[in-house]
């Protein structure tokens, strides 16, 4: 009698990385992910894509063999690649794609960025007390010109 297939529900990924190209992943997590897939002794010598196996997972809300099986035709479809048709492929593609999702939903719970490009975001620039106050006051005063408010504003910005 076979058993029944347990279906992840990977809504909490998908709607954390549905718009993250695998290109712009942190380095930190891109690695941890060709980690666990040179890793998989399962695979064999045969090893998978990180980038096909992040599209599966990036795409599907729950992961089950159908949808895992749809995605990997989808993704190999726009690359001119065959796809594999044995049982066992799909149940190896399910696993990995289950595991990856785990790795990324335990960086979002440990609050690690998921995309590289955080680092390059600025800082919001906030005003001392003291910065505000002047501003208010040079804003208070009838007469100043709207060129001495846009001067005084670069000169905090510095």
């Amino acid at each position: 009698m076979a058993r029944a297939e347990k279906i992840k529900n990977n809504r909490k990924v998908y709607e954390a990385i549905i718009k993250q190209q695998f290109s712009f992943l942190d380095r930190d997590l891109k690695q941890e992910i060709k980690d666990m897939i040179n890793n998989c002794t399962f695979l064999g010598k045969n090893k998978v894509e990180a980038a096909e196996i992040y599209y599966i997972v990036q795409q599907s809300v729950e992961l089950s063999e159908s949808s895992v099986f749809y995605y990997l035709e989808l993704y190999r479809a726009t690359k001119n690649l065959s796809t594999p048709k044995s049982k066992s492929t799909k149940e190896k593609y399910k696993r990995v794609c289950t595991m990856l999702s785990d790795i990324i939903e335990k960086a979002i719970e440990d609050g690690r960025p998921i995309n590289d490009m955080v680092r390059y975001r600025k800082n919001k620039q906030v005003l001392t007390a003291e910065e505000a106050q002047q501003h208010l006051e040079l804003v208070s005063h009838e007469g100043v010109t709207l060129q001495e408010l846009i001067d005084h504003l670069v000169s905090l910005k510095k």
